[in-house]
């Protein structure tokens, strides 16, 4: 799979948004829930007419077994027979994780992980995990030291090999100067392809 029709507005929307809070509230950073309702309503504005948004999702409203208690964060379906997501209408699957280069890599690819368990049990969906961060450069897993996608990488965690594939990076920074790239805010989309 490509980049999903409905990214590139919606993280660049999401950057801009992250900019325009922080200059209401220059001292605080939102937590994952607000982020994650902002980027519901950026993508949803982006859907094709039959597609439909749901968030929070159980892992086995998908039928995916041994995850009862865990949710995903976004779940785009193919709503022209229903809107509830079930095992037979996803097209893609959303995780959203704030990144700087302080986070614990360990929450991060275990996030990464749930997503290819999604892979390995229907290969036709989009696993994506949309990473962000504020007035900073994510983690080097995801972007590179001129603040660009690193491309396709593998990763092993928790004894699970998998592979992921950075396919969009957007930022937006007041300032065209080399060192934006370190203050920037940034919006990414990383597919787990396998």
């Amino acid at each position: 799979m490509s980049k999903p029709y409905w990214s590139n507005d919606s993280l660049v929307g999401l950057c801009y948004w992250l900019g325009y809070q922080y200059s209401y509230y220059p001292h605080y950073h939102y937590r994952e829930a607000a982020i994650v309702g902002e980027f519901c309503k950026l993508v949803n504005a982006h859907l094709k007419y039959n597609d439909c948004l749901v968030n929070e999702v159980l892992f086995s409203r998908l039928g995916i077994p041994n995850m009862s208690k865990k949710r995903l964060d976004l779940v785009i379906v193919d709503g022209s027979k229903t809107a509830k997501p079930n095992a037979n209408n996803v097209k893609s699957v959303v995780e959203v994780k704030y990144c700087s280069k302080t986070t614990d890599l360990n929450t991060l690819k275990d996030d990464l992980v749930r997503l290819h368990v999604v892979k390995q049990y229907n290969n036709n969906i989009g696993c994506f995990f949309m990473v962000y961060s504020q007035r900073q450069r994510p983690h080097s897993m995801f972007v590179t030291q001129k603040g660009n996608a690193v491309g396709k990488r593998s990763i092993t965690h928790n004894g699970v090999t998998l592979t992921y594939h950075v396919r969009v990076v957007k930022k937006v920074t007041s300032t065209f100067a080399k060192s934006a790239v370190d203050s920037s805010y940034y919006a990414l989309l990383v597919e787990v392809v396998n």
